[in-house]
């Protein structure tokens, strides 16, 4: 998990590629709430693809967060990576601190 605060203007989840590095590689990726919300408390931007370039062994990707100033408990949502035809590869929580 990755642990953020909500001030932190977006969450870096860094995307690490394993096995062969000589060619290009792709992978998509989009997020699923939990007790976060979406477009409440993070931006839901719908699946994305990210482009891995030959040897590029790492990707950071953001996820912007929405900073309100209502004290709230920590809150969770997850990041998602898959290939193809919604095969899923890894997952990754982010948990939002309120800074409030």
């Amino acid at each position: 998990s990755i642990s953020v605060r909500e001030g932190g203007v977006a969450a870096r989840v860094t995307i690490r590629r394993s096995g062969d590095l000589s060619k290009p590689a792709e992978v998509s990726w989009w997020t699923q709430g939990g007790t976060a919300v979406a477009d409440a408390d993070y931006a839901d931007l719908g699946a994305r693809v990210e482009r891995f370039a030959p040897g590029e062994a790492s990707r950071t990707v953001y996820v912007p967060l929405t900073n309100d100033s209502v004290r709230e408990p920590v809150k969770s949502f997850t990041v998602v990576l898959g290939r193809g035809q919604g095969e899923i590869v890894a997952r990754a929580r982010v948990d939002i601190a309120d800074d409030d």
